[in-house]
């Protein structure tokens, strides 16, 4: 099967901040399950990850194209964003570290990762031109943030609020998917110049 026929060399290439995030997060995980190094070090190499990132966003700044297919839109709006979160990512896993250590739970590398998987779903729903693509990055955002409420599990207040945020979240998911689908059965499509378009026809 020819994969060239989904996405094209330049659609990778207008991901690579999310490539580079993806795979930060994932040796993260497998850092900490392999017990390879200490906290710090996986914490280092997830701000390297941001700043790679980062980085990369700033390069591509000047570019504004549509990506697979009309499902993402890279601008200066998306740029713009890309960078506050990435440095906000940054910011968090740096200030937060003494909260952790207080609470005797600065070992634990999944904190880093659930970061950096949360800026991935934020970068995803401003990227978005599609309200498929608003979806995904709105659940990677959800579940990390699901999981980051509820992280200190000794903690009776932070498991109530994990779980009063995760109905939550299931209850606003719901909402979201079903405007999704009025709004897809009135225009018959979820592309957002496809439903603009069919507005104005309408008008």
């Amino acid at each position: 099967m020819d994969i060239s026929q989904f996405f094209t060399a330049t659609d990778l290439f207008g991901i690579v901040p999310e490539i580079i995030l993806t795979v930060t997060a994932l040796s993260v995980l497998t850092l900490e399950m392999a017990h390879i190094f200490q906290p710090r070090i996986i914490l280092i190499v997830a701000a390297l990850g941001l700043l790679l990132a980062g980085s990369v966003v700033i390069q591509t700044s000047g570019d504004e194209q549509i990506l697979f297919g009309g499902m993402l839109a890279l601008n200066q709006y998306s740029t713009f964003f890309d960078f506050l979160y990435i440095f906000i990512g940054l910011m968090t896993l740096i200030f937060s570290q003494g909260y952790l250590e207080k609470r005797g739970v600065s070992s634990r590398g999944e904190y880093p990762a659930l970061i950096l998987f949360a800026v991935i779903g934020m970068m995803l729903m401003t990227r978005a031109n599609d309200l498929v693509i608003v979806f995904l990055g709105l659940e990677l955002l959800s579940l990390s943030l699901y999981v980051l409420v509820g992280f200190l599990r000794q903690d009776h207040f932070s498991n109530e609020s994990g779980l009063k945020y995760l109905l939550l979240g299931a209850f606003s998911t719901g909402f979201f998917l079903f405007g999704a689908a009025m709004t897809y059965g009135a225009t018959g499509t979820t592309n957002y110049n496809g439903i603009v378009f069919a507005n104005h026809e309408g008008c």
